[in-house]
């Protein structure tokens, strides 16, 4: 039987191909090659100079034909790739059918990982739906642009028990999501990271990775935006192509609590404090929609605010019982304690206890005494 090899190749690197895919690669007789036009023959030669390394003691032909463009006019973004999806599928299934012997092994190369933001194998599956060809098939995972941007920018992409989000520019230009620190972004052709305001997000860009002409820019993305836009326009008018990938993370320096009215009232995000400035600190915090701050006030006891200091005095503090429902804004008392690696804290059980409000997410070591 007829099968076919689904082969993730890695983000660019020679280097970066697996064991795994070099055994499936002296296994194959046929590669299809998609054409995707003379500005992304690096595409092309990548993939021959791969096959020309790891392939040893073994003749194999590449069948190279031209990929449908999909109608970048149309109104619909999805129904402008579904009907190229079905194009695909055409002549996907017509090379497999035509070009492999009953008994061979055919393979498509993918950039980076088969998994991510290809539609290697959803056009498979589509062909095996049919069922006028008959082949089984077999995914090979790569190293992806994800892991690669991580490696080169030697960065983790998540944080001690959280998560992370993985979108495209389509989705980021409506805004990053909730409660949700690190966010990875792919194919965002028209930099959507502009439309991110928060003044304490840092950008971590990657192009052509793993390649020699891999460019790197990481710092503030609100001074960076404008240089990254740039750097992607030159490089993509030089090589006719660019592949980049970003992540955008908060700002390693800062500290963020989110809380949530169980009623569904509008998010109340605090103020962000930097630790080098601050062991006591009053803080404020504002309602999104409102956008009206408040100035700080201790609240409760007086509370020990010298750096490494014991919290003792949870009991004697709580939020009113009844917040007025017209009420626009509350206070946040003190920042009590060391910087994360040293502090000790106290169990904040009042915030479980409030009839009016729970607490959302709770990540930093440092403690928030909030009233309402």
């Amino acid at each position: 039987m007829r099968k076919v090899f689904i082969i993730g190749i890695g983000a660019g690197n020679p280097d970066y191909i697996t064991v795994q895919a070099i055994n499936a690669l002296n296994e194959v007789d046929v590669f299809f090659v998609m054409d995707k036009g003379r500005e992304k023959e690096d595409l092309i030669r990548l993939r021959k100079d791969i096959c020309e390394r790891y392939i040893t003691d073994r003749s194999y032909r590449t069948i190279q034909i031209r990929d449908p463009e999909r109608d970048r006019t149309s109104s619909s973004y999805e129904s402008s790739v579904k009907a190229w999806h079905e194009q695909r599928v055409t002549v996907y299934e017509r090379l497999i059918g035509q070009e492999l012997g009953e008994e061979e092994c055919g393979a498509f190369l993918v950039w980076g990982d088969p998994s991510f933001y290809d539609s290697t194998l959803r056009i498979v599956d589509q062909i095996i739906a049919r069922g006028t060809i008959a082949f089984e098939y077999e995914v090979v995972p790569g190293i992806s642009s994800i892991q690669a941007l991580a490696a080169r920018h030697r960065i983790t992409l998540n944080r001690i028990g959280q998560s992370i989000h993985i979108t495209t520019g389509r989705k980021i230009s409506e805004g990053l999501p909730d409660n949700i620190d690190d966010v990875i972004v792919m194919l965002d052709a028209e930099c959507s990271f502009k439309n991110v305001n928060d003044p304490e997000i840092e950008i971590y860009w990657g192009a052509y990775i793993g390649t020699e002409d891999e460019i790197l820019v990481s710092g503030n993305l609100k001074r960076l935006m404008h240089d990254i836009e740039r750097i992607r326009r030159e490089a993509k008018e030089k090589k006719g192509w660019i592949m980049d990938t970003y992540l955008l993370k908060e700002d390693r320096g800062t500290l963020r609590l989110r809380f949530r009215r169980r009623s569904g009232a509008p998010r109340l995000q605090c103020y962000r404090s930097i630790w080098p400035a601050v062991s006591s600190v009053a803080g404020c915090c504002k309602r999104a929609k409102m956008r009206q701050w408040s100035p700080g006030r201790y609240c409760g006891r007086s509370t020990a605010t010298a750096a490494g200091s014991i919290i003792r005095t949870w009991d004697c503090l709580r939020p009113k019982e009844n917040p007025a429902p017209d009420e626009q804004h509350c206070s946040f008392g003190s920042i009590v304690g060391s910087p994360p690696s040293s502090a000790r804290f106290g169990k904040p059980s009042f915030f479980h206890r409030s009839p009016e409000w729970r607490m959302a997410d709770f990540r930093s070591n440092v403690t928030f005494i909030a009233t309402f």
